[in-house]
């Protein structure tokens, strides 16, 4: 190699160049080129030289890397809009966030916040529907329904807002409860929100069905020959508990039918037992002589206490969210009211008697544990509204016009 032989290259090609191009240069390389015919790329050497093989891998790279992109940018755009823009669901137990209280009146299923705001209807236009019951995530409502032209009761189980309306079971009836409360079964959520429990006449009996929201058609999970009625599932899932009525006795089956059982040896019990939100005890209402009082059972069926031992008669309790307080219905010993609602320690310690005229069905408690409602029987014998209640009677009472109100309401849960 010799020193300065780019230097020396640069000024032997200044000083030999033509000061400018050879006249029609550009006509006769246009010429040339228009009629010379490309050479395949395959026989292209360059094509098939590693530097080559890696200008392709580049492309090949840059365009999976914007396929990628656009892939995450529209699973960050699903996730906001499914996840975080839409409903979330409530932990089914303890303390939650107060959503809508729903129940029956005359124009359907209301929905309605507790101090009465933000009212509308949600149900189907025609015939009845009775007893709403929000699943324990707080996202789907269930409720019975009929048409003007039947007497049979379906079950439908709609979104929280009353969209995408499924009817879980179909032309079902409750005789022992029509008869003598004017509306069919209760309903009791699986703490997953997939099953539903109710009661319905099989025969000359009664029995308890699980119906899923996932496939069509209940299934039959107890004898009719029992009189099942009350179901209520466990909050771990593994049972339901459910009044039968031929023994008058508390009995557990599994949610496949399995394992029907005694739950224990109190007798004369009816009516909406309920469990704790822990799963260790069941309130009850039970007859003890002429007398209904509320008991405690163990989820064992082991122990029974008799928690509220008043000379009144006491009906339908509930469980607080946080387990701290119960509640149920007293019938005053001077008749002055249909019911009053009365809230205790689980064992019955520190009663609080609220002397607001109230109703016999289980008292609801807010999910945050700081309210409870009940209902108002006007002097004609049908039910006019619902009333909001402080726990230890302290704050006013809100109400909310009912008119036509027939079965039980329930609370729903918020995140």
């Amino acid at each position: 190699m010799r020193d300065g032989f780019d230097r020396t290259l640069v000024t032997w090609l200044a000083s030999e160049r033509p000061p400018r191009e050879p006249d029609g240069l550009l006509r006769d390389v246009l010429a040339t080129t228009a009629v010379t015919r490309r050479r395949p790329a395959w026989l292209v050497w360059d094509r098939w030289t590693w530097s080559a093989s890696a200008v392709r891998v580049v492309r090949v790279v840059r365009v999976a890397s914007a396929v990628a992109l656009v892939g995450l940018l529209t699973a960050i755009l699903w996730f906001v809009l499914t996840v975080v823009g839409g409903p979330r669901p409530a932990t089914p137990f303890g303390l939650a966030r107060p959503g809508f209280i729903a129940f029956d009146a005359e124009e359907g299923i209301v929905l309605t916040r507790a101090d009465g705001s933000d009212r509308r209807t949600l149900s189907q236009g025609d015939g009845q529907a009775v007893n709403p019951t929000w699943s324990r995530d707080g996202l789907h409502l269930a409720y019975w329904h009929r048409s003007a032209e039947t007497r049979s009761w379906d079950l439908v189980v709609v979104d929280e807002d009353g969209g995408n309306p499924v009817t879980v079971a179909h032309g079902l009836s409750l005789k022992a409860r029509e008869s003598t409360l004017n509306q069919p079964s209760n309903l009791s959520w699986s703490p997953d929100g997939e099953r539903i429990a109710f009661a319905a006449d099989v025969g000359d009996g009664s029995a308890i069905f699980v119906a899923e929201l996932a496939r069509a058609g209940p299934t039959l999970i107890t004898d009719p020959r029992g009189r099942g009625l009350d179901p209520a599932w466990a909050p771990d899932g593994s049972v339901i508990a459910y009044q039968h009525s031929l023994t008058e006795t508390l009995h557990a089956v599994a949610p496949d039918g399995t394992a029907d059982r005694q739950l224990s040896d109190l007798r004369n019990t009816t009516l909406w037992p309920d469990w704790s939100p822990d799963g260790a005890q069941l309130l009850v209402t039970a007859r003890v002589g002429s007398q209904y009082d509320i008991f405690a059972v163990s989820a064992n069926g082991s122990i029974q206490v008799n928690v509220s031992d008043h000379p009144s008669d006491e009906f339908s309790p509930t469980w607080s969210p946080a387990g701290n307080r119960v509640a149920w219905a007293r019938i005053p010993m001077d008749g002055s009211a249909r019911a009053w609602v009365v809230t205790a320690n689980p064992d019955g310690t520190n009663p609080v008697e609220i002397r607001e005229p109230a109703d016999l069905a289980p008292p609801g408690w807010s999910p945050d544990g700081t309210r409870i409602y009940s209902y108002v029987q006007a002097p004609d014998g049908t039910f006019q509204e619902l009333i909001v209640l402080d726990p230890v009677g302290v704050e006013a009472v809100v109400r909310l016009p009912a008119d036509g109100n027939i079965g039980n309401g329930n609370w729903q849960r918020r995140p």
